[in-house]
């Protein structure tokens, strides 16, 4: 269980990491090299506008890899999704600036960035699926929480890499220094194949391929009989992923502008953030396991939605340790709460030969919609006059989106992955011992 649990954990770290240093070139490289405008909001909208366009991706990749799942096994997608994304994000470390090829720079990252994006679109629902269906039923929620703690490792790997070449002369930085994370990849990539390649498939999905196949397109299926469960997972975890941008990425260009700290400020505000994350995500998990999933979930989200307002007057302050204070507040404090208990939530509320398909649709449904969320916060900054208020009454109204589709989910934790959960017409089948 601790092979699966730490090709899990080191996985998805090492895709994030990947796919967090382009959220980090968008805040502060991007809109200089290749989004170049007399604006600055222009630019900065379309940086994060190719930034958000991964997200719109993923949900594509969560359908290809997720049919792939479910029909070929967990591990051949698995193996395919970080293949994917360490060739796009080298190759990203390669593209020439607008300056040297005009449009063409802005096509060719926004394509490898559409390429990140189907690649991830797997590997989140993957790995919580390989984990959650190899775990003992009472300790899913922690083993299953490797995944959703390599995210914040990949994160703080990516944000470290970059403030140590952010450190370099500004000339330099913007000359190369900000290539060499992306080329590392390449390392990333070798790694991440040696542990995944070390996997083996789980017994779930050895029983499935013995059993008779059934003639069905797992997408399909899912859309048709389980829509009631799918579009409510996809509501419970909405604020924290619309908060994870928010408080990461718009941040960056947040705390820039408005107090005029420095970028490496930024990035270790995120990077502190991460490191909460990393440390409480298990503990979140664990307990979720004693309690439940769905109070953990709920309480996360109300958290979040009081916490934001908190977190931006300490953002605002221009004291480095009140800035760094605020995004911890804001995020990572209430997050652990919602994201813990994620992994083994969302396969725990699909059924065995569309769990694939139904975990990583879910999760990139979600992140689809929170991936506008630095456009909606920029445009929401510029129609408050350059103040904060519009995006945290933007993240309560979020949070009681979040809340109130968990409070409608059935409690799962536990429950036999051999039992199908939701009936044909999408409604819960659990016993009433189990809700």
């Amino acid at each position: 269980m601790r092979t699966v649990a730490l090709s899990a954990f080191t996985g998805t770290a090492l895709e994030w990491y990947d796919f967090g240093l382009y959220g980090w070139a968008s805040a502060l490289v991007f809109q200089q090299l290749f989004f170049v405008t007399d604006d600055p909001f222009l630019s900065m909208l379309g940086s994060f506008g190719s930034f958000a366009v991964g997200f719109f991706a993923r949900p594509l990749g969560s359908i290809i890899f997720g049919h792939m799942g479910d029909r070929t096994g967990r591990k051949s997608m698995l193996i395919m999704t970080l293949g994917l994304m360490g060739v796009a994000t080298f190759l990203i470390g390669l593209l020439p600036t607008f300056e040297t090829a005009g449009a063409w720079a802005i096509i060719l990252l926004t394509l490898l960035r559409i390429v990140q994006g189907i690649a991830v679109g797997g590997e989140f629902g993957g790995a919580a699926l390989i984990t959650a269906e190899h775990a003992p039923r009472r300790q899913r929620g922690f083993w299953t929480s490797s995944t959703a703690a390599g995210a914040p490792a990949g994160l703080l790997l990516s944000s470290g890499v970059f403030f140590l070449f952010s450190a370099l002369p500004e000339d330099q930085f913007l000359t190369w220094g900000w290539r060499v994370p992306f080329l590392l990849s390449a390392v990333v990539l070798a790694v991440g194949m040696l542990i995944r390649l070390r996997v083996q498939e789980t017994p779930l999905f050895k029983a499935l391929e013995d059993a008779p196949k059934a003639d069905h397109i797992p997408i399909v299926e899912l859309l048709k009989n389980h829509k009631s469960i799918l579009f409510r997972a996809v509501g419970a975890r909405l604020v924290d992923a619309a908060a994870a941008n928010v408080f990461t990425v718009f941040a960056v260009s947040f705390i820039v502008s408005t107090t005029g700290a420095s970028p490496g400020l930024s990035l270790g505000a995120g990077a502190a953030a991460n490191a909460v994350h990393l440390v409480l995500i298990p503990v979140a998990a664990a307990l979720s396991d004693r309690i439940g999933r769905r109070p953990l979930v709920i309480t996360g989200a109300v958290v979040m939605g009081l916490m934001a307002g908190p977190g931006f007057m300490l953002m605002s302050t221009g004291n480095d340790a009140l800035i760094i204070l605020g995004v911890i507040v804001a995020w990572p404090l209430a997050s652990v709460l919602i994201i813990g208990p994620t992994p083994a939530m969302l396969a725990e509320l699909f059924p065995t030969h569309i769990r694939a398909s139904g975990t990583s649709f879910v999760y990139q449904l979600q992140t689809l919609i929170a991936g506008v969320t630095p456009l909606i916060a920029t445009a929401l900054l510029m129609a408050g006059g350059g103040q904060p208020w519009l995006i945290v009454a933007y993240i309560a109204l979020l949070a009681v989106i979040t809340a109130s589709c968990a409070a409608s989910l059935p409690e799962v934790a536990g429950r036999d992955l051999n039992q199908d959960l939701p009936s044909r017409r999408g409604r819960s089948t659990v016993p009433a011992t189990n809700r």
